[in-house]
């Protein structure tokens, strides 16, 4: 519902180690890695994120354990920007609509984080808001990391980097684009209106 921010806490699932003898890959670089990606976020964390599912055919293990580090961590908004957020894109008389907002976010990721909230006749909603700036660091973002995996030679030989930076870049652009992502998500809540096991919230 709303829109790069100040750190203002982590959600994590856990941690891990054992990274190998490599100077880049050395366990201090591996944490500054990790924390680095987790407060920045926008395209450098989602990169990180993506390259955390693959297998070890596509990077080595250390590196993916690195990046799995990543994919359970995520930086939210303080408490202060986030209500900035709300008031800048939903108006000064945000509170007005809704009953309760939970302040702590229940996901974090790469481009913003999700609340629990009630609406004042009694609808549950989740709040989706935009980490502010992430829109307009996506390039800036992709290139900058892009640099430094080719600097490290982490990047897989068979990866084609630009073509893979420009989908990436797509990708991403429309992510940030929550009323995009809304229609999609009413088109799909028709589509699959008659369903028996798909079930889609609908978009208030």
């Amino acid at each position: 519902m709303a829109k790069k921010s100040m750190p203002g806490g982590r959600l994590q699932s856990g941690g891990g180690s054992g990274l190998d003898s490599s100077p880049f890959l050395s366990e201090a670089n591996a944490e500054r890695i990790v924390q680095t990606l987790c407060t920045v976020r926008g395209a450098a964390l989602k990169v990180g994120q993506m390259l955390s599912i693959q297998d070890n055919s596509f990077i080595s293990p250390q590196l993916q354990r690195i990046f799995e580090r990543v994919r359970q961590s995520a930086d939210f908004m303080p408490r202060w920007q986030m209500l900035r957020v709300l008031e800048e894109e939903l108006g000064r008389d945000w509170q007005a609509k809704v009953a309760s907002l939970e302040e702590v976010p229940f996901a974090a990721a790469s481009i913003g984080q999700v609340h629990q909230g009630l609406l004042r006749d009694g609808t549950e909603v989740a709040v989706k808001i935009q980490y502010p700036g992430i829109a307009q660091s996506i390039q800036s973002d992709v290139q900058n990391l892009l640099a430094v995996l080719k600097m490290s030679a982490a990047l897989p030989a068979g990866l084609f980097a630009e073509q893979s930076l420009q989908a990436l870049q797509q990708e991403l652009a429309w992510e940030c684009d929550y009323r995009r992502e809304a229609a999609c998500a009413q088109n799909f809540r028709q589509l699959l209106a008659n369903d028996p096991f798909f079930r889609v919230p609908a978009v208030v």
